[in-house]
């Protein structure tokens, strides 16, 4: 009784250690570097979506508040792609995901990266410079009376014609330092874990999650742990068990039923997924979400793949048994034997029946 006990026991647990080391296994297989999430982010043009962000926050960052930087201009919006390119960006942003991988990683007490904007904010204030010169120079010079209607402060991307005294160079050099003089426009030099957003009691994100670490920790190892206990958990099975062949086929079904469960999951989620639209917002955002829904296509097929593992093998394991059974029984079939003295009667006729004769 009691080891009939231990064998129910032995084998729900075989199952839930089954279960949690495909769970935990594909969560590490996707996560554990950050290759994948850079792959998802490349391939779902994530750092396209940040240009265009970039570009429209530009817009409203640099307007001054006369609004003397109208970024509708195609020229102007080119001059803020040039300065933030997809390279750039892209290198800016696996540069802050190896960051947070080694706080992860126990590296770092925390994300250690630093995201250099003043060469990019120097080579807008160039571009804009340069357009800003090209523009003046073209200008017809001023009459009498368009003189006379200038403003005290002129805006140098605003004025209507050449102004006797000033140049295209010194145009230039205005704009340039209007620009780089505006702290709202990229006011920080670099772009640190200090400038990730905060919450309401001035929390950052990695505050906030200071157990990650550990929980990082423990995922990288438990796959390991859980493996070695599902395979001490079978041979429990097996010893439990009547027999060897009814241990083995205990096995082979759990393996097979467990694998068809996992199944599941990831046919959910991917339905689930693939019923949701794009959410309404900016284009880094759109990214973002399509990046999220990569990322977890990615778990899923690692999730199929140990699913698809556990079933082969129970499979494996129950054909086998199949065919040994088959194969005993070609080879030694179930016979009745010679009749034996007891079954028919003698040929010979007793002393009775012969006095009887």
């Amino acid at each position: 009784m009691l080891k009939r006990l231990g064998l129910i026991f032995t084998s729900g647990l075989f199952k839930l250690c089954l279960v949690a080391l495909a769970i935990s296994g594909a969560g590490w297989i996707t996560f554990g570097t950050p290759d994948t999430i850079k792959r998802a982010a490349g391939e779902n043009k994530i750092y396209d979506s940040a240009e265009t962000d970039i570009v429209q926050s530009v817009k409203q960052e640099t307007q001054g508040d006369g609004g003397r930087l109208p970024l509708d201009n195609p020229e102007l919006e080119q001059a803020a792609k040039d300065a933030f390119p997809n390279k750039f960006l892209s290198q800016s942003g696996e540069s802050i995901i190896d960051g947070f991988y080694g706080w992860l990683q126990g590296k770092t007490e925390q994300p250690e990266f630093s995201v250099d904007v003043s060469g990019a904010k120097q080579t807008f204030a160039n571009g804009i410079g340069d357009y800003a010169q090209r523009r003046y120079d073209s200008l017809p010079a001023c009459t009498l009376a368009e003189l006379q209607n200038l403003t005290p402060e002129v805006q140098p991307l605003e004025v209507s014609c050449r102004i006797p005294g000033l140049v295209g160079s010194e145009v230039r050099d205005q704009v340039i330092a209007e620009i780089q003089n505006n702290k709202d426009f990229a006011g920080d030099t670099a772009f640190t874990p200090e400038d990730l957003p905060k919450d309401e009691q001035g929390k950052t994100i990695t505050q906030n999650l200071a157990f990650a670490p550990k929980l990082y920790s423990l995922l990288k190892t438990l796959p390991w742990i859980l493996g070695v206990l599902s395979l001490l958990l079978a041979t429990a099975v097996l010893f439990l068990s009547q027999s060897k062949r009814r241990g083995l086929k205990s096995i082979a079904v759990t393996l097979f039923g467990t694998g068809l469960f996992l199944l599941i999951g990831p046919l959910l989620l991917n339905w689930i997924f693939g019923q949701m639209n794009n959410p309404a917002g900016t284009a880094l955002q759109i990214g973002i979400f399509n990046m999220i829904r990569s990322l977890v296509n990615s778990y899923t097929s690692e999730l199929i793949k140990f699913s698809a593992t556990y079933t082969v093998i129970g499979l494996a394991l129950l054909l086998s048994l199949w065919y040994q059974a088959r194969t005993r029984k070609s080879v030694h079939p179930t016979e009745a034997g010679p009749p034996t003295q007891a079954q028919f009667p003698t040929a010979s006729t007793s002393t009775e029946d012969k006095k009887f004769q």
